[in-house]
């Protein structure tokens, strides 16, 4: 009973960091191409208000 709760336990970690994983790498891509676009315009709009 413990066994099985520790290997579903470990298998939902793997699951956690792959899902954590591609959104970090999906997030750093969008960031990468727009967010910095964003961050321009963001900074403009602030200071120019």
């Amino acid at each position: 009973m413990i066994k099985l709760m520790s290997e579903n336990f470990e298998l939902l970690q793997v699951k956690l960091y792959a899902i954590l994983g591609s959104l970090f790498v999906l997030m750093r891509n969008v960031f990468h191409r727009e967010g910095l676009i964003y961050l321009v315009q963001s900074l403009i709009t602030i200071s120019s208000s």
